[in-house]
C-alpha cells in the first residue's frame, strides 16, 4: 500500500472521529523521582483483598479504563471505571498489564501512563513516560514482557521503542526496533518474551526478546487486495499460535507458530453468527479464551461498541460464548483490552 503519514494513516484506519485529541497535558514527570517497584501489587492474587479477575478495556472516546468481571455478559455495568481529571487520561488507545497487574495505557498520541493494579475512579497515575527524550511521536501499541520491559509501537516513526523496567518521566528508550513496513500499530509478547508487531503494510513481524534494529525472526504478510490497513490487533495463545484481527475483512485469523510469509491461517473466525465487525483489540486468558473489542466508529461498518468472548480454538462462523454490550456498559469506542485472570 502507499505509505502515508502517521496521522493520515490514523484517519483512514481507525477513524477520523477518534483523532480529536484532548485530555492530559504535556507536563513531564521528574525523571529523578524514584519509580514505584514492579513488585507485587497492593493486593496479592490470592487471599484477603486479592485482586479481582477482570476484563480491562481501553475506552477511547470515554477517556477511561473500564473493568468487567470475567462472568459479565449482556448490558453489564463496569465494576471498575478509571476516569477523571486526576487520571490524566485523554484518549486511551492501547492497554497492557505487567507481571504485577499494573496498567499501561497509550494516551493522546503522546505519552504512556501507568496506573496501579487496584486503580479505580479518579486515580492518579503512578508513572508517566513522555517528553522529548522518549522520542515518542505517535505511540499506539503497548506491551510489557515478563521482566518489565515496556514495548511501545510508535506509528509516527514506524518502530518499536523499548523502555527499561519501571521507566519514569522524560527518559530515553534503551533500544529501538526499527521496521521497514510502515506505521507500527499494535504489539504483544509471548511466553518467551518474543515481540510481535502489526504494521501499516499489513505485515506481522516477530522479534527476539533482545532484538535491536530491523532483524525480525519472521514476518507474516497479510496484504489485502484493496488499499488500506487490514490488520491492527495481535495476540499469542499458550501454544504459540498467533491471532490477527483484520479491520477490512472483519475477521480474526489464526496462524501457526511456524507460519511465515504469505502463509494461510490454520483457523479463521468470520461470519454472521460471530457478531464480528472490525476487531480493534484482542486478548487471551490463561485458558486461551479469546476476547475481542469492537468499536462502532473506528472503522466503517465495524459493529456496535462491545466486547466478544469466544471459546478456545474457535473457528469459522461460530457464535461468541459471551457478548457485552448496551448502555449500562459505558463502552464508547473501545479500542483494546487486556485480561487479568
Amino acid at each position: 500500500m502507499e505509505l502515508r503519514s502517521a496521522r493520515t494513516l490514523r484517519h483512514g484506519v481507525i477513524a477520523a472521529v477518534l483523532l480529536s485529541s484532548s485530555g492530559c497535558g504535556a507536563s513531564v514527570v521528574n525523571p529523578s523521582a524514584p519509580a514505584p517497584p514492579l513488585a507485587a501489587p497492593p493486593q496479592a492474587r490470592n487471599g484477603p483483598g486479592a485482586l479481582r479477575p477482570l476484563i480491562l478495556v481501553a475506552d477511547f472516546s470515554g477517556n477511561a479504563v473500564l473493568g468487567y468481571p470475567l462472568t459479565a455478559k449482556g448490558n453489564a455495568a463496569p465494576t471498575i471505571d478509571v476516569s477523571g481529571k486526576l487520571t490524566g487520561l485523554g484518549h486511551a488507545d492501547n492497554i497492557a498489564l505487567d507481571a504485577a497487574s499494573n496498567i499501561y495505557i497509550s494516551i493522546n498520541d503522546k505519552t504512556i501512563g501507568v496506573y496501579a493494579a487496584d486503580a479505580n475512579g479518579d486515580a492518579r497515575r503512578i508513572r508517566k513516560i513522555g517528553g522529548s527524550n522518549t522520542q515518542l511521536s505517535f505511540p499506539i501499541g503497548v506491551a510489557v514482557d515478563s521482566k518489565g520491559h515496556l514495548y511501545v509501537a510508535d506509528c509516527g516513526s514506524g518502530d518499536v521503542k523499548v523502555f527499561a523496567p519501571r521507566a519514569n518521566g522524560n527518559v530515553a528508550p534503551i533500544r529501538v526496533i526499527g521496521l521497514t513496513t510502515g506505521c507500527t500499530i499494535e504489539d504483544a509478547v509471548d511466553a518467551k518474551d518474543d515481540l510481535y508487531v502489526t504494521s501499516g503494510d499489513n505485515v506481522i513481524s516477530e522479534f527476539s526478546s533482545y532484538a535491536h534494529g530491523n532483524n525480525p525472526i519472521r514476518q507474516i504478510d497479510e496484504k489485502e487486495g484493496s488499499p488500506g490497513v487490514g490488520i491492527r490487533s495481535v495476540a499469542i495463545d499458550s501454544l504459540g499460535n498467533l491471532y490477527a484481527g483484520n479491520l477490512l475483512a472483519k475477521d480474526i485469523r489464526v496462524f501457526s507458530p511456524s507460519a511465515s510469509g504469505t502463509a494461510s491461517p490454520i483457523r479463521t473466525i468470520k461470519g454472521s453468527q460471530t457478531h464480528l465487525g472490525a476487531p480493534t483489540g484482542l486478548a487471551l486468558d490463561d485458558n486461551d479464551h479469546l476476547y475481542v473489542t469492537l468499536c462502532e466508529y473506528c472503522h466503517q461498518g465495524s459493529g456496535t461498541d462491545s466486547v466478544l468472548i469466544f471459546p478456545s480454538k474457535a473457528n469459522g462462523n461460530v457464535k461468541p460464548k459471551t457478548v457485552i454490550l448496551g448502555s449500562k456498559t459505558e463502552l464508547n469506542a473501545p479500542t483494546d483490552l487486556a485480561v487479568r485472570d
